[in-house]
C-alpha cells in the first residue's frame, strides 16, 4: 500500500490531480486498525483519498477535510458512477486494497466503464 501510495506522488500530474482510492488491508490481525492509522503519513503529495471498508474508516477519521474525498463502508455496494462523479479531467488515480476489495466486483473495469461513459 506504501508503494502504491508512493508511486502515486511520484507520477507527474500536469492539470488534475493525485487521487488514492483506498480499500481495506485484509489479514492484518489485532494490528490492523493502527495499520490503516499510519498510512497518514504517507499522503503528502496526494490530493484526494477515497476510503472503502470497515477498517479504512481509521484512516478516513485522521483525513484533513479537504483531503477526504469520501468513505463507503462495504465494497459490495460502492457504485463506480459515485467515485467517477468525483474525478475530473487529468486526474491521475491508483486504486489499492486487498482482492476482496476492489478485484473480486470488478470494481476497476467498472469505474473505467463510468469514466467512458461520462466522457
Amino acid at each position: 500500500m506504501v508503494a502504491a501510495l508512493d508511486s502515486l506522488t511520484a507520477r507527474p500530474v500536469q492539470k488534475g490531480r493525485r487521487i488514492a482510492i483506498l480499500g481495506d488491508m485484509l489479514e492484518l490481525g489485532d494490528e490492523a486498525p493502527a495499520y490503516h492509522e499510519s498510512l497518514a503519513d504517507h499522503l503528502k503529495g496526494i490530493d484526494g483519498v477515497y476510503c472503502v471498508g470497515p477498517l479504512m474508516r481509521h484512516l478516513y477519521n485522521l483525513l484533513p477535510v479537504d483531503k477526504g474525498l469520501g468513505w463507503h463502508e462495504n465494497p459490495a455496494t460502492l457504485e463506480p458512477r459515485e467515485i467517477a462523479a468525483l474525478l475530473r479531467d487529468g486526474d491521475v488515480v491508483v486504486v489499492k486494497g486487498s482482492k476482496k476489495m476492489f478485484w473480486v466486483n470488478k470494481f476497476v473495469p467498472r469505474l473505467a466503464a463510468a469514466l467512458q461513459a461520462r466522457a
